[in-house]
């Protein structure tokens, strides 16, 4: 008896870890063909019309990503997720090779088309395709648990593609890197076929009803009327959208006055591999001792900081070195300290609602941002110089300083109405604790002298879990 139950427990643990390890796997091969891509899109971009006419190319970006997010809202929780990113990779073979082909004709047409199909493909596949196929792989707990070695499989996939593109740039034409890509879908969609035989979804049950931009914005003034820290959240995302795509005209701008195309896609994939290394050592040297000891809450600001620390030496020296530190400071610290702390936020507010404000800020918000940013830089190119943008982009980091620096305060107010209205698990609390803050303690104290017995057991165990009980 007693060994079919441990033959059942160690067989569990092991369909766990061969799950873990085909979605690990996984994440490297996305990297591997999006930073390569990436690097072949930019480089030639850059060389052949010029880092002055990217304004325009993230208009377009940003005009083609709202009808594609706004359509793959209403379908992706109504199609098999595996399937329907075994399917986009297939398609994306055809498209790949096709627009090599179109770059034989040397139409500066042709390098718009690349650059905004690579910049799609690159958001779309990291950001929509793989998170929304893991959860139907993992449950919230497990994708809380596992989240720092996704963490570190993206980086690895960085690393790989970075190396991968550097190395292959002494030996091919960076058009002919392209072909390389095709090569690299068809191992991903062979890791999918494998995985949808292999593995069984956690979440199969019946399908959910999607909630669309449109319904997303017209429940969002009452949520941000209960939750204030929503609005901050959207916030946030906007200004860092026009920043970061700001930030990275300025570097282009730099690299394309220094670099020729063959020399610029070998610098790219250094550059990628570079800050991959950063990454990950500033998420395990930094990030995660700071938010263990002083919290989400101080953390807010640390960014918007750092930000404005690239632009002082940008503007001070306004050369190769200060564009490779913004370059860093927008890339590796941008995944290494933002995204963590971003994200923790969300703990501040309901899960029910956490759809619907990801649902604007990784879709709409995303691509108004983008496109507006392409709009200013568009108008700004011919009217001021790269130092003058660069100070209004450090003027804009200012004003994502002043949203930040608030959100501590809205994060507590937000854990004290979900202490109120009980939406904290405290089983799910006990794995995956999150840091309460002392604003929390008035919200504790009620449950502790409420006359139900049960509020009264839950302020008890709330309050074990504050530093001063």
């Amino acid at each position: 008896m007693m060994a079919n139950v441990f033959a059942d427990v160690f067989s569990e643990a092991t369909r766990k870890l061969d799950r873990l390890t085909q979605l690990l796997l996984l994440a490297v091969t996305v990297l591997v063909y999006s930073v390569l891509g990436m690097a072949i899109a930019n480089s030639l971009f850059v060389s052949y019309v010029g880092a002055e006419h990217l304004p325009q190319a993230f208009i377009l970006i940003g005009l083609c990503s709202m009808p594609a997010y706004a359509l793959f809202s209403q379908i992706v929780d109504r199609y098999s997720r595996p399937q329907l990113f075994r399917y986009v990779l297939l398609i994306s073979i055809p498209v790949v090779i096709g627009l090599r082909l179109l770059l034989s004709q040397e139409s500066p047409y042709a390098y718009y088309a690349l650059l905004i199909a690579i910049f799609f493909q690159w958001d779309f596949h990291n950001n929509v395709l793989y998170p929304s196929l893991l959860t139907d792989y993992f449950t919230t707990l497990e994708y809380k648990r596992y989240a720092p070695y996704i963490g570190i499989a993206q980086a690895v996939g960085t690393l790989v593609g970075g190396g991968l593109t550097a190395l292959l740039s002494h030996y091919f034409r960076t058009r002919d890197l392209l072909l390389f890509m095709p090569v690299v879908f068809l191992i991903g969609t062979a890791q999918l076929v494998y995985l949808e035989r292999s593995q069984r979804q956690v979440n199969t049950g019946a399908p959910k009803q999607s909630v669309g931009v449109l319904e997303s914005l017209r429940t969002f003034p009452e949520l941000v009327r209960r939750y204030p820290l929503a609005l901050f959240l959207a916030s946030s995302s906007f200004l860092l959208v026009i920043i970061y795509i700001s930030s990275e005209f300025l570097w282009f701008s730099i690299y394309g006055s220094r670099f020729s195309d063959q020399a610029l896609t070998g610098f790219l994939g250094t550059m990628r591999i570079v800050i991959s290394l950063v990454q990950v050592a500033v998420i395990y040297g930094a990030t995660r001792p700071l938010l263990k000891n002083i919290g989400v809450a101080r953390m807010n600001p640390v960014y918007p900081v750092t930000t404005l620390v690239s632009f002082a030496g940008l503007l001070s020296h306004f050369g190769l070195p200060a564009a490779i530190g913004l370059h860093v400071n927008g890339d590796a610290l941008y995944k290494g300290i933002n995204l963590p702390v971003h994200q923790l936020n969300y703990n501040a507010i309901p899960r029910e609602f956490v759809g619907r404000i990801r649902a604007l800020s990784d879709g709409l918000i995303y691509a108004v941002g983008l496109t507006l940013a392409g709009t200013l830089l568009w108008i700004g190119e011919t009217r001021l110089s790269l130092v003058q943008i660069a100070w209004l982009v450090a003027g804009l980091t200012v004003v994502l300083l002043l949203v930040r620096l608030p959100m501590g305060g809205y994060y507590a107010s937000g854990l004290e109405e979900m202490i109120r209205s009980d939406s904290l698990d405290l089983d799910e609390f006990d794995l995956y604790p999150i840091q309460l803050t002392p604003q929390s303690a008035t919200a504790i104290k009620e449950l502790l002298t409420d006359g139900d017995r049960y509020s009264q057991l839950k302020g008890l165990e709330l309050a074990a879990r504050m530093d001063q009980p």
